[in-house]
């Protein structure tokens, strides 16, 4: 087994060039077989995924209008995506480049789910990459590359306060992010983030990109699902609020994103923190 079994789940620290290897015959990116390091005949896991994420976002923090997200399952790869991200979905914050980090790799996510779940009960993928050059995410996720926690499980502990006590920021894409890998890891599907420099992540960096200048927009339909909704920000709450019989004056308050009452609704979560401390185990 491949896979790095521990608490947190970053893929291996150590990089080397061949540790992915492309099937140019389906168009997908799967993890070598470590033994085959200095084989001329290489090999890979066919029950595998890597995908390749990145945001873009021109003058990030300095007034950004734009952002755009890039997901590369592999070469001439049907699921390859680059698209821009809508106005409504950037949030009160409006367009950065952490949100569209973030974005990519949930839309990688469910792309995935849905590959998986087409396959039904013998589904053929068992392991997910997700390769990120953003340590953001793949920090708050995975972990840090000295074995630190993933920062989204001491969230889940206290409410998803920062150190500070106040809501972290990003909170409804984290969540919704982590909705993703309870899904997969109820299907017997194992998720790991990889972190990777800038110039090994140039595919992903280049349909993030594109969609910048090719006024390509995402496909609302694709993040939208009826277990879940992240188009639009206030439709996600309502969702908690309906899934936690919570009453409508809570559902509201939630919109303000007040800290105690957000506090309380991921306290009763309890299925997402059962689950999160060993997510990454297959």
């Amino acid at each position: 087994r491949y896979a790095v079994e521990s608490e947190h789940c970053r893929y291996p620290s150590s990089i080397y060039p061949d540790l992915e290897l492309r099937d140019f015959d389906s168009g997908f990116v799967h993890v070598r077989c470590p033994m085959t390091q200095e084989s001329f005949n290489l090999h890979g896991h066919a029950d595998s995924l890597v995908i390749a994420v990145d945001g873009a976002c021109p003058h990030n923090g300095h007034g950004a209008t734009a952002s755009g997200i890039g997901v590369y399952f592999g070469p001439g790869n049907g699921n390859n995506l680059s698209a821009r991200i809508p106005d409504e979905l950037a949030g009160f914050a409006g367009h950065t480049n952490n949100r569209a980090e973030i974005y990519a790799a949930i839309v990688a996510l469910k792309i995935a789910r849905d590959l998986c779940d087409s396959q039904g009960a013998k589904a053929k993928y068992k392991s997910i990459v997700i390769k990120s050059d953003s340590a953001y995410v793949v920090e708050s996720v995975g972990g840090g590359r000295n074995g630190e926690q993933a920062h989204i499980l001491k969230w889940i502990s206290n409410g998803f306060l920062s150190v500070k006590n106040k809501p972290v920021k990003n909170l409804m894409l984290w969540s919704e992010l982590g909705h993703e890998l309870v899904c997969l890891r109820k299907m017997g599907v194992s998720v790991q983030f990889w972190h990777v420099p800038r110039h090994l992540n140039r595919d992903a960096d280049k349909l993030a990109n594109d969609a910048l200048r090719e006024d390509c927009w995402l496909n609302l339909e694709l993040v939208e699902r009826n277990d879940r909704n992240i188009s639009v920000a206030s439709q996600y709450w309502w969702g908690l609020h309906e899934a936690h019989a919570l009453s409508k004056e809570m559902a509201l308050l939630l919109l303000t994103d007040m800290m105690e009452v957000v506090k309380r609704v991921f306290a009763r979560n309890e299925e997402l923190t059962k689950i999160l401390p060993n997510l990454y185990h297959s």
